[in-house]
């Protein structure tokens, strides 16, 4: 688990400058302690009607491996109804759940981010493809709430 997690750091750092264009990733950033950020985007996850099922801390296993990332943890959240409704048309599409953001400080600032979904339409079936649109629109309606709340 550890290695699938450093996996997905080290990509979201790599991929970093196209997730500035926002093709692959919806990024924000608050200058905000890092306490404070988590405390936001967890309510922010709550008040759009999902669930934190865990908070993954990756910056023990970054550290051990010689970078230096402090504060960085991966946020996963689902809705039961959405995940059973996933699971009864097509259960493939479950690798794509729990719903992930990626939250990390870089300097000053604590930056929020989530891979986009809306490449994954047609992947999966038609039917499905309504649930990636509502999925990417949540997520960037939850990092705006999060980059929307006063800063430091």
């Amino acid at each position: 688990m550890k290695s699938i997690l450093l996996a997905i750091a080290v990509l979201l750092s790599v991929i970093q400058p196209a997730a500035a264009a926002g093709d692959i990733f919806i990024t924000v950033s608050r200058k905000v302690d890092y306490k404070s950020a988590l405390d936001d985007l967890s309510i922010a996850i709550a008040d759009h009607h999902y669930r934190i099922i865990k908070i993954q801390p990756v910056d023990q296993g970054l550290r051990h491996r010689g970078y230096t990332a402090p504060n960085y943890k991966v946020i996963f959240f689902a809705d039961r109804t959405q995940v059973n409704k996933v699971l009864e048309l097509n259960p493939q599409a479950s690798v794509l759940l729990p719903l992930r953001i990626f939250l990390y400080q870089k300097g000053n600032t604590v930056v929020a981010s989530a891979a986009r979904l809306h490449m994954w339409k047609g992947k999966f079936g038609a039917k499905l493809d309504p649930m990636l649109v509502k999925w990417d629109r949540d997520l960037h309606k939850i990092l705006q709430d999060y980059a929307a709340q006063p800063s430091l």
